[in-house]
């Protein structure tokens, strides 16, 4: 575990965590080979505050927020919620968990049953977490989001984008979480509607005191809603700092990378630095760092000798033989 000093108490920390998936093939599919989806994550993701996880598709953000929340099983490693280990729970221990933990899609059309009403998907979510579920407090569960009272008798369909989403959101605050993932939450929605749905989840965060594990790559929403960030290379963590840090002095060349190629309204004298070659399989992982067949900055070492992490100013870790 970090011991950098946003770290303590976090509600949710992984140790050491992994989850391949293997790859079969032939008439007897064997395992020909395994996706390093995750690869020995260690992230600490503080109490009450929004700690984003960023970097280019493929990565392993998405399976990282799934492994967190108990949607799928690792291969090693520990997932540690208010201090306990979440691996292995079964039964009435792991429903107990999951009302404290829930999860807002990508896409909310996928997301909810054609077959439901509004309301009655609702309610199934109130009963699961022992509330009472009447018409009332559906209501008042849909207004607290934005919507209104009558939106419970109508069916998905009759929603649009952002109500959906929307509708998504009240399923999980029904249960009365303390953390939600929230997987690229508004990235399938038009623009007109992504800050609005963007304030409603800050100001549910605050007024619920929820903590957020914010799966994105628009790193102009991720600046706005973080506290903290982390980066996403290849299965593992290369970054982790608060907002403020990353945003003005991020320190893997990945992260500098990533920072100069995002979109910005203001001309700003930033120097753009174009990565070489393509990400490399997740299969065939190169040995030592795994950013040094694409780093600008790579040396010798860089290639055969797997970084560890270095911890700067107390609070900003970076997995890079450039600082040690």
């Amino acid at each position: 575990m970090s011991d950098a000093g946003y770290t303590e108490g976090a509600l949710v920390a992984t140790e050491n965590l992994i989850k391949w998936f293997p790859i079969t093939g032939g008439f007897f599919k064997r395992t020909k080979g395994f996706v390093h989806a995750v690869d020995g994550v260690n992230l600490q993701i503080p109490k009450e505050v929004i700690t984003s996880l960023v970097g280019e598709s493929g990565c392993g953000k998405s399976t990282l927020g799934r492994l967190v929340l108990g949607l799928l099983t690792p291969d090693r490693g520990k997932i540690l919620f208010e201090g306990q280990n979440i691996v292995g729970l079964k039964g009435e221990e792991f429903r107990i968990f999951r009302r404290k933990a829930q999860i807002v899609f990508q896409d909310p059309e996928s997301s909810l049953n054609p077959r439901l009403t509004v309301g009655a998907t609702l309610k199934e979510a109130l009963r699961v977490g022992g509330k009472e579920a009447t018409d009332k407090v559906v209501g008042e569960l849909l207004v607290s989001v934005g919507l209104e009272y009558e939106h419970q008798y109508r069916y998905p369909r009759a929603l649009s984008g952002g109500q959906k989403q929307r509708v998504g959101i009240a399923r999980a605050l029904a249960v009365n979480p303390k953390f939600i993932v929230l997987d690229e939450p508004v990235s399938s929605l038009d623009v007109s509607v992504r800050a609005q749905i963007v304030n409603l989840l800050l100001d549910l965060q605050k007024k619920y005191k929820l903590t957020y594990l914010f799966i994105s790559h628009d790193l102009s929403l991720v600046k706005y809603i973080s506290d903290y960030v982390a980066v996403m290379y290849l299965g593992v963590i290369v970054e982790k700092a608060p907002s403020r840090k990353f945003f003005t002095e991020p320190l893997h060349p990945y992260s500098q990378a990533l920072l100069s190629s995002a979109p910005r309204l203001q001309r700003e004298a930033v120097e753009r630095i174009i990565l070489k070659g393509d990400v490399p399989s997740s299969v065939n992982i190169p040995k030592g760092c795994r950013f040094h067949t694409r780093c600008p900055k790579v040396m010798d070492k860089c290639r055969t000798v797997e970084p560890q992490a270095v911890v700067k100013d107390g609070e900003h870790e970076v997995y890079c033989h450039l600082y040690t």
